[in-house]
């Protein structure tokens, strides 16, 4: 190492731990961390005396986020934490590196007092605090225990961890690994009589489960008889010299860039012990930055290239050069025939089929069979029944439907980011791109339909604020809000409508003859009922629809599009902060294939362009495997795998009958991701990169035995 780096810590990194901190006492560096040793220490006595230490809230809905508490925090203490633990505090020092979302084991601070409290249950309590955490609303707490706290129990708490996971496949690996447990115990000063029991050859597999709790008990005694804060800092000095190292090792002739040094390992050191700062991890290494080092305080605002066509005739008449040469430059900045931005042109499309759906829904009268099909977002199957599989075909004009064919039909896969592939869904994709707004629109006037016109509706009128309140919560959100009055209008109707009657599915007559004379026995077979009054119902939902419409359908798309550019766009720069280079293709793929499929056909250099970056590379579009339509492809598979159409009967009579067709549904719909993944990959994909998309349930993995149709499906 170069001598102008030779610092203070040099002699400390292969010392004792003491000796360590005492090197750093000696430097003036100790104190740095005095507030958050004293606070890490206060909660590992806490949880070694039997007391949780995190509080886990689940989010409600597939969607929504976890969220952590750290408990027997002062006032002050999370006041501090906000501001050195928060994303935007974080990123704002330069830890671009963080992630939006986290995976949290949170159960690793709590297993010390759940092994007190609830010995028999302790390990399965802990396991069940695994979340999933957003950290765009700062999350402090979440950071301060994904950098510090966890990293910290899972060191002291790991004989308990490793033993409840089950022994490691060869010796060898068995012999290391406790020999690094013992080397930290040793280090950390905890007494080697506490891992006697759960080493390598220490008879843990004699004991039964009371012998394994009594004994998961004696470890925490033996840690609680170690003052916490020697652990804490002990635990601290060894992430120093983890740094430390990972510095050196990059520092042969200076100082090395940020982005070189931090592994995902002292990524966390630097968010737990410094805040993020990569500056103040200079100075505490007492070494000069990098010539070339860069700490981005902001993103910079993303700037969207959509909507430029609008602009033509202004920009020619600026320019002094004729109209239809500027959509000529635009189209060929946009790298489409025009001049119209594909995100533009796909806004246009979904308010032309808006037009068309609301139409649908207005003509829907009594007698005329269920809308329940006219959007794609069903998962596809093959029952007999009135579910109108692909009832869009039927009721929308064939311009709209051709349209959406056109626009939607291919997409990328986020693995296979090189090639633009089929897309055997375009409709349900395009609903996808039209988000909660459709979701509410359609959802409620179903509701409406099916309580009135039965056989059953899985919600009354008066309860539609309460099942739909995610979609209603989204357009509150996105200030495009339903009116309240349509709650109540929808409830007062309700109270107006008909008594309930029977539908009457099945009549039959048979004659019979007694003694005292000859009669008529008339049978009859119902499925569900029906209520007088969709009519009234049905204009309540137009009107309210419509005036939604007028007010805010233009707003929404354009909000729709517009937020999910700028997320990509802030999360490139964020990867560009983050690494010091621009993402490549497959890279940008991560975190923009799903805005790319909805707004651009899958064309990652379309959106490269609507955000102003250049592509790294462009995709390939191979020849489409898919003939034609993919539900009418997805049911020839099913009909050639021996399927028939499931029903009722089916299903209560023949229950494994059911389920094997259930089976073959699976398989039928795979052979869809069948074809594009042999598009994308230019050949046959191996089974076993179905497998896991196929068969959930018994059986996963295996080749179906549907026949021998099936094995045109599994390449040998």
């Amino acid at each position: 190492m170069a001598s102008d780096l030779s610092r203070w810590w040099e002699p400390a990194l292969d010392a004792h731990p003491e000796d360590l901190l005492a090197l750093e006492a000696a430097a003036g560096q100790q104190q740095r961390f005095g507030q958050l040793d004293a606070l890490a220490a206060r909660l590992l006595a806490a949880a070694l005396a039997g007391r949780p230490v995190a509080s886990v809230v689940r989010g409600e809905g597939a969607e929504a986020a976890d969220s952590v508490e750290v408990l027997g925090l002062t006032v002050q203490e999370r006041t501090w934490c906000a501001e050195a633990f928060g994303l935007q505090e974080q990123q704002r020092r330069g830890a671009w590196y963080l992630p939006q979302k986290m995976s949290l084991k949170a159960g690793a601070v709590n297993l010390p007092s759940l092994v007190r409290e609830r010995p028999a249950h302790a390990l399965t309590l802990a396991a069940d605090g695994s979340v999933g955490v957003s950290l765009v609303d700062g999350a402090a707490e979440a950071v301060l225990l994904w950098s510090l706290l966890v990293p910290l129990f899972e060191t002291l708490i790991e004989p308990i961890q490793v033993r409840a996971a089950g022994p490691a496949k060869a010796v060898d690996d068995q012999q290391r690994l406790w020999s690094g447990i013992e080397e930290r115990y040793r280090l950390l000063g905890i007494s080697d009589e506490a891992l006697e029991i759960f080493s390598f050859g220490g008879g843990w597999h004699r004991l039964d489960r009371p012998g394994q709790q009594r004994a998961r008990l004696r470890l925490l005694d033996a840690l609680t008889a170690v003052d916490p804060l020697q652990l804490v800092t002990r635990y601290r000095s060894l992430q120093m010299q983890a740094l430390m190292a990972g510095f050196a090792k990059k520092a042969k002739t200076g100082t090395a860039l940020a982005r070189r040094v931090l592994t995902r390992a002292l990524q966390r050191v630097v968010c737990g012990y410094f805040a993020g700062d990569w500056l103040a991890v200079l100075d505490y290494l007492q070494a000069p930055p990098h010539p070339d080092e860069e700490v981005i305080t902001a993103l910079p605002e993303p700037r969207l290239y959509v909507g430029m066509s609008a602009q033509a005739a202004g920009m020619a008449a600026e320019a002094g050069i004729p109209e239809h040469e500027i959509h000529a430059m635009l189209a060929a900045f946009l790298g489409g025939p025009t001049s119209l931005s594909p995100v533009e042109e796909r806004a246009a499309a979904l308010r032309g089929w808006w037009t068309a759906f609301d139409q649908a829904h207005a003509a829907q009268r009594p007698g005329m069979r269920s809308l329940w099909g006219l959007v794609d977002n069903e998962v596809m199957a093959f029952e007999s029944g009135e579910r109108g599989q692909q009832l869009y075909r039927q009721v929308l004009p064939p311009s709209v439907n051709e349209q959406v064919d056109r626009l939607w039909q291919s997409v990328t896969l986020q693995r296979h980011a090189k090639s633009i592939v089929s897309n055997p869904r375009p409709h349900q994709l395009m609903a996808e791109t039209f988000g909660p707004a459709l979701e509410f629109w359609h959802g409620v006037a179903l509701t409406a339909w099916f309580v009135c016109e039965g056989p059953y509706s899985r919600t009354p009128l008066s309860g539609v604020a309460d099942y739909y309140s995610r979609p209603l919560a989204a357009l509150r959100a996105a200030n495009c809000p339903v009116a309240p009055d349509l709650i109540e209008e929808l409830r007062v109707a309700e109270q107006h409508l008909g008594p309930e009657e029977a539908i009457i599915r099945e009549r039959s007559e048979l004659p019979v003859d007694t003694a005292v004379g000859s009669f008529t026995l008339t049978m009859s077979h119902s499925s569900g009922s029906r209520r007088e009054g969709f009519e009234r119902v049905r204009d309540i939902v137009t009107r309210h629809r419509r005036a939604w419409t007028e007010q805010y359908l233009d707003t929404y798309l354009q909000q729709r599009w517009r937020t999910a550019l700028q997320d990509v766009a802030r999360a490139y720069h964020r990867f560009v902060a983050a690494k010091g280079r621009p993402p490549t293709l497959i890279q940008f793929a991560q975190f923009a294939a799903a805005t790319a499929n909805q707004w651009t056909g899958g064309d990652l250099g379309g959106l490269y362009t609507a955000i102003g970056e250049p592509a790294p590379a462009q995709q390939e579009r191979p020849a489409r495997l898919l003939p034609g339509d993919g539900d009418d492809f997805a049911r020839r598979v099913y009909t050639a795998l021996g399927g028939i159409a499931v029903d009722n009967d089916l299903r209560m009579n023949q229950p494994e009958e059911a389920q094997r067709q259930w089976q073959l549904t699976r398989l039928a719909v795979e052979s869809l991701r069948y074809l594009q993944l042999h598009e994308a990959l230019g050949q046959p994909p191996h089974p076993n990169s179905l497998a896991r998309h196929v068969w959930p349930g018994p059986g996963l993995g295996e080749k179906p035995k549907a026949g021998p149709s099936s094995s045109a499906l599994w390449p040998r």
